[in-house]
Formats: C-alpha cells, structure tokens, sequence
C-alpha cells in the first residue's frame, strides 16, 4: 500500500514539473555576442590615458535584452592594456544590435610598453600590421532570470594601418 502511495505521489510531482519545465526550455536564451566597434583615446591625465571603446552586442535570442551593467579588461597581443566598467542601462531587442560605449582606462606604464612595442615594430623591414585583443569581463542583465551575468572572453584582430592612414 505504501508503495503505491509513493508512486501516486512521484507521479503527481513529475505531472506538475513537467509543463514548467518544458516552458523553460522554450524560452532559452542565447547568450549575446560581443566584439570591439573602436577605440579613441579620450584624454591624457596624470599616470592614466583614458580611451572611449565602443562594444558592439548583438542579441541572437527571441527575446529583448536588458543590460544594466559591464565591466571588462581589454590586452593587446597578449599583455594587459586597460580595464573599465560602465552602468549602461539598456534594452535590446530580440535579433537585433547595438553598441556600448564605455570609458577603459590604462597606465602610463602599460601605453608606455605599447608604443614602445609599436615604435620597435615599426623599425622592422616587416612590422607588424595587425595586433591581437582580447576583451574579458561580464556583462551584467537586468530583470529576473538565471542568466544575469554573461561571460565576455572575445578576440580578434586590430588592423594598425587602418589607424595611421590619413582619409583623404
């Protein structure tokens, strides 16, 4: 008798779990894509270069996004170069894009390094044209849900001559 009541309960349970966890699976959301739009240099101060980089996130999910914050460090060909953090605030819808833009800042020491790295590639017979980034970090959603905050760990490549030519 008693295992028939265990049964009859496992049964009840599985019953009601089921359609709510069905429509979980339905509402899954892809994690956003995210790659560097540009960089600028803002401003120059003290013991600190500042730069505005804009981040392109592409939505690839059904749903809208809500972002309410990011916090990321960029490295150029595989050294640290500069980290930020930005409070955003907005939605993007499903299947679309937009960018961010936030504030990263470096150390004299590490701009320092990079010219440095730069100026001795640019002394070579075959410099270095293009340099590699990486872009760590998280961005933080809004709303409810178990996805809040996404890993960032993207990388690509910077084309150095398509910042030193002139647009004429």
């Amino acid at each position: 008798m008693e295992k028939n009541k265990l049964r009859t309960i496992v049964f009840l349970l599985l019953l009601v779990c089921l359609p709510v966890s069905c429509a979980t699976l339905g509402n899954r959301q892809e994690p956003p894509r995210i790659s560097l739009a540009s960089i600028r240099v803002k401003e120059f101060r003290g013991l600190e270069t500042a730069f505005d980089v804009d981040l392109r996130v592409l939505n690839r999910s059904a749903q809208s996004l809500t972002i309410s914050g990011i916090d990321c460090d960029l490295s150029l060909n595989g050294r640290p170069f500069a980290q930020g953090v930005a409070g955003p605030q907005m939605e993007i819808g499903p299947y679309s894009g937009d960018t961010i833009t936030l504030t990263l800042y470096s150390s004299v020491l590490d701009m320092i390094t990079t010219v440095h790295r730069l100026i001795r590639g640019a002394g070579q017979e075959t410099p270095d044209e293009k340099w590699t980034y990486a872009i760590k970090g998280h961005l933080q959603l809004g709303g409810s849900g178990l996805l809040n905050r996404v890993p960032i760990n993207e990388k690509g490549e910077i084309d150095l001559r398509s910042l030193t030519e002139s647009k004429n």
